[in-house]
């Protein structure tokens, strides 16, 4: 059950604008997926100021905020947000999909990455991958810099899926294995090919391939560890800076000079600073020690466009809006009035009007931003507080029933309020949320525990093929799928 669509607003400053070589469209791509924006004027070798628009130049530090530090850099076990960071800039992956400020928000259009070509078979169980010669691993031990190969695609993907050459070495579960569902072999037939089969057709795996978490690592660095849980080497922009990062407050990542795609990336550094508090991000960015903004709450953008403003104004609905999870293994969320009468109790217009500034569409889970209409998800998602009465009554809880929600304050103002306000609406229809503080990691570990009652989480990962969402959420086999559904 979705509680609600976030109204994300975006600002930047037109100077870090034109400094980044980047266009308003393309910051409102961003907003659009869910990234909510603020920046300043981002650090730069050329310090002298004045217009520095036309076409891209390299140097600059960019300082982003995160929310999370980054506690493991295996991809295949961090919790997304670390993952997410490493996976973007340190790696690559076989295929990508279409970027720019000039690709639609909704073009998922496969692209060329360390794969230049592909073929798939007419049965769609075989797909064949043809490398980019020339493409080399950062020049850090034990990798040092040596050429990319099908061995490492294969490797790699061998590694995500916990295929059978690391069976028996007690490896944590793969939050990804299922991007190889019915996995039958991965073939090399030179260096330069490697071919993917399936037991069964799978055309989703076109997709996964392009998915930033199904990226291609050196084996070297879990040869000499056992995990990648403290290194990341790969063949992506930037290269961990180790030395200048501190656990807890900062990560570094510098410029790949060698990386393949010619003249890029443009910036020297990207640094991400840890700062989970909102209040501290907003005032971290009012200091210019950051340059963008994460996912600030329209009241926040609104305090900081007074305060400051130069900073430009970007805004769209959010496709990563807020779910609820609830366990269906146990009572009483195991009978379906009980839950029928959570959905008829939220008001979501409510939700939008007091904590969006009245900008923002209701969110039904399992259908995409675009299944339904605004019109047609209103009239699914009403808000009937009296037949909520009526079924918890019909199920034995006319009197009122107790539910445990676990909750973070670490997911920010915004989600706290959320929560606070659904306890308040669910407590005119007789259902008592018990709101139970713990830590976000405790959360995350909560979700896949099969006694629980009711926690949240923003939408799963999302690649380029609705079976990525509903395989995630629904399949009985998915470790994501937290809510017992079968």
């Amino acid at each position: 059950m979705t509680a609600r669509a976030c109204y994300r607003a975006s600002i930047c400053s037109e100077r870090s604008i034109k400094r980044l070589g980047v266009k308003k469209s393309a910051l409102w791509l961003v907003a659009l997926a869910g990234a909510t924006l603020a920046c300043s004027a981002p650090q730069s070798a050329d310090s002298t100021g004045g217009d520095s628009g036309g076409a891209p130049r390299q140097g600059g530090v960019l300082r982003l905020r995160s929310t999370t530090d980054i506690t493991d850099f295996d991809i295949s076990t961090a919790p997304k947000t670390s993952a997410r960071s490493v996976a973007s800039y340190v790696y690559n992956r076989l295929l990508s999909n279409r970027t720019g400020p000039d690709v639609p928000y909704e073009d998922f259009t496969l692209a060329p990455e360390l794969a230049e070509r592909w073929e798939l078979s007419p049965d769609a169980t075989a797909f064949t991958f043809h490398l980019r010669r020339g493409v080399k691993f950062h020049d850090i031990a034990p990798v040092n810099g040596r050429e990319l190969t099908s061995a490492d695609v294969k490797w790699s993907y061998e590694y995500w899926s916990r295929g059978p050459e690391f069976q028996g070495k007690k490896l944590p579960a793969s939050q990804y294995q299922w991007f190889f569902e019915n996995l039958s072999s991965i073939d090399t037939p030179d260096p330069w090919t490697v071919t993917v089969r399936f037991k069964s057709p799978f055309a989703p795996f076109m997709s996964y391939a392009a998915s930033q978490y199904n990226a291609i690592a050196p084996h070297e660095v879990f040869d000499a560890d056992g995990h990648f849980k403290e290194k990341a080497v790969g063949t992506g922009p930037f290269m961990l800076d180790a030395a200048s990062s501190q656990t807890g407050s900062r990560w570094v990542f510098r410029r790949n000079p060698g990386y393949w795609k010619e003249g890029l990336p443009y910036l020297d550094t990207l640094q991400e600073l840890v700062i989970v508090d909102d209040s501290s991000a907003e005032a971290a960015f009012r200091a210019k020690q950051i340059d963008f903004l994460d996912a600030p709450s329209c009241h926040e953008a609104e305090r900081l466009r007074q305060a400051q403003p130069d900073t430009g104004y970007f805004e769209g609905v959010s496709v990563a809006p807020l779910n609820i999870y609830i366990n269906t293994r146990v009572r009483p969320l195991g009978d379906v009035r009980v839950r029928k009468a959570l959905a008829l109790g939220i008001n979501r217009d409510e939700i939008i009007t007091a904590l969006q500034c009245g900008k923002g569409e209701p969110a039904l889970s399992g259908a995409l931003s675009d299944t339904f209409t605004v019109d047609e998800r209103r009239k699914m998602l009403r808000h009937d507080p009296a037949e909520a009465k009526r079924l918890l009554a019909q199920a034995g809880f006319g009197g009122g029933v107790d539910i445990e929600w676990l909750y973070t304050k670490e997911y920010g103002e915004l989600y706290q309020n959320t929560v606070t306000l659904l306890q308040a609406q669910l407590r005119q229809v007789g259902i008592n949320l018990n709101l139970k503080l713990t830590t976000r990691a405790d959360v995350q570990a909560a979700r896949r525990t099969a006694d629980r009652h009711m926690l949240t989480a923003t939408t799963k990962t999302l690649e380029s093929d609705v079976e990525s969402f509903l395989y995630q959420m629904y399949h009985p086999n998915s470790t994501n799928n937290y809510g017992g559904i079968s």
